[in-house]
């Protein structure tokens, strides 16, 4: 996993990290979203943009990993699975 960040173009890393650390108002933008969205968070402080994605965005699935790391994949792998297998057979329906 190291080696695969490591490859992220560096213009590419810092506008991942400014993204993170924008806070304008995104309602507009989440009125556009149109598919179905799995949003999965870890850190208690993102339950409110949760809660800003399912009231903007009909077909979002918010899904909680309480005490889980940042990478949902690795720290709670077989829960990450499931949610995401759920996800994804539901778009089949």
């Amino acid at each position: 996993m190291t080696a695969a960040s490591l490859r992220t173009p560096t213009n590419t890393a810092i506008a991942l990290l400014a993204n993170m650390f924008w806070q304008g108002d995104c309602r507009g933008m989440l009125a556009k979203v149109d598919r179905p969205v799995l949003y999965t968070i870890a850190a208690p402080a993102l339950k409110m943009q949760a809660e800003l994605l399912k009231q903007h965005v009909a077909a979002a699935r918010v899904e909680v990993f309480e005490g889980a790391g940042h990478a949902l994949f690795v720290d709670e792998a077989d829960r990450f699975n499931r949610v995401l297998d759920q996800f994804l057979a539901d778009l089949a329906l």
